[in-house]
């Protein structure tokens, strides 16, 4: 859960270093099953083209 809560609140606002960290080292979320996984994935490409608009708007 740890990893979809900094997907939904990096949509919110630009993650920090640690809480990207956390995002990297949460990712699989559950390892023994994939019960949240399709939602987790949807929100994270929906991050990644925000941070990508917003590196976009910062140059």
């Amino acid at each position: 859960m740890e990893g979809l809560r900094l997907v939904e609140l990096g949509q919110q606002r630009q993650l920090k270093l640690h809480e990207r960290l956390a995002l990297f080292y949460n990712s699989p979320l559950c390892l023994h099953c994939n019960c949240k996984r399709d939602k987790f994935d949807k929100e994270r490409a929906k991050l990644r083209e925000i941070d990508r608009q917003r590196r976009a708007s910062d140059q």
